[in-house]
């Protein structure tokens, strides 16, 4: 089989190098191949190792959602038998379309929700990490900063989501102009909605536009179909806050969500906390508090690119894991891995 699959990878010179990833580590004798789209790993990997406890796993970064179809097509339709025996899948975000169903549903999971980060903002994520890292429970002594604790950053949350939808909506608008055929003066371009110029704390949200946002204000004619435009901001009002949560673009919320936890840590040490009154009060529990400065080297991330990568992964541990991606995995388990053993 290795003779063949060098064969293969000999042959491959102009072959995507995602699938030349795929060669090698199957050279390397691993057993499962999952394809994400870019920094996804952090999130899926301990769900897919829990899944496949004995198996060897290859993650392989394929660069983008068409990449990962890309590459599931390959290996479904390659000649080698024994490339198309092996035990693959993909992982892909939904992102701004509206109905999109993939050829190879069988092998491949698309998100609920615009995309993987929207599960680690929900007020279930939030909890759990105020129940792991902040020592606060719905059933200990400190309940009553528990709840303080939940409500502000469902207030602040609230607040972000009301204040964005705005100018999401041109982003979202835009791409569905392109995906649709219809023509603009001008493009947006997801990666320019940020959060550069905007308040996050626990005493509320304020959006900032940067320049390029403001130009879409401003000129919003140049960049979208204001009929599309209304069409699709009326769906915003109909949904609730959760509803919105998995809605709005999963990076733009996940920045929310991490500049949030950085003052939420501020909070934490300040002798007037607003969320952690009950637990600071507690001088016993102060002085048996070692893991601060551990908590704030994990969380208090400086907000770079990288550092969002950075932040998946110290958070996937209290992120949402929903059913359907259990359910996923339970028939790749139950269709794929069970013939080859």
């Amino acid at each position: 089989m290795f003779n063949r699959v060098n064969e293969l990878l000999a042959e491959a010179e102009e072959a995507p190098l995602y699938i030349i990833e795929f060669g090698k580590a199957k050279n390397q004798g691993y057993e499962i191949f999952v394809g994400i789209e870019g920094d996804d790993q952090p999130y899926y990997d301990s769900i897919v190792r829990s899944k496949f406890p004995n198996k060897k796993i290859a993650f392989i970064r394929c660069g983008f959602r068409e990449n990962v179809l890309g590459y599931i097509e390959y290996l479904k339709k390659c000649d080698d038998k024994d490339y198309r025996d092996s035990i693959f899948f993909g992982f892909v975000d939904h992102d701004y379309d509206e109905i999109f169903v993939p050829e190879y549903i069988d092998v491949t999971y698309v998100t609920p929700c615009y995309s993987y980060e929207n599960f680690y903002t929900t007020v279930s994520s939030f909890q759990r990490l105020l129940e792991s890292k902040f020592h606060v429970k719905n059933y200990n002594d400190f309940h009553e900063d528990f709840e303080i604790a939940t409500s502000r950053y469902l207030y602040c949350r609230d607040q972000f989501l009301d204040q964005i939808k705005d100018v999401e909506c041109i982003v979202r608008t835009g791409y569905l102009m392109e995906k649709k055929g219809i023509k603009s003066k001008k493009r947006t371009h997801v990666s320019k909605l940020k959060l550069t110029e905007s308040s996050v704390s626990v005493n509320g949200f304020a959006l900032g536009y940067t320049q390029k946002m403001q130009e879409w204000i401003d000129n919003i004619d140049d960049y979208i179909d204001k009929n599309l435009y209304k069409e699709i901001r009326s769906k915003y009002d109909l949904l609730s806050s959760d509803q919105l949560n998995n809605f709005i673009r999963g990076k733009i919320i996940f920045d929310f969500y991490i500049r949030y936890i950085g003052d939420l840590l501020r909070d934490e040490s300040d002798i007037n906390s607003i969320c952690f009154k009950k637990r600071n009060s507690v001088k016993i529990y102060n002085k048996g508090c070692t893991e601060q400065s551990n908590l704030k080297a994990l969380l208090n991330v400086s907000l770079k690119k990288t550092d969002l990568v950075e932040a998946t992964s110290n958070l996937a541990p209290f992120a949402d894991i929903p059913n359907c991606l259990l359910s996923f995995l339970d028939r790749i388990l139950e269709e794929k891995v069970s013939l080859c053993a």
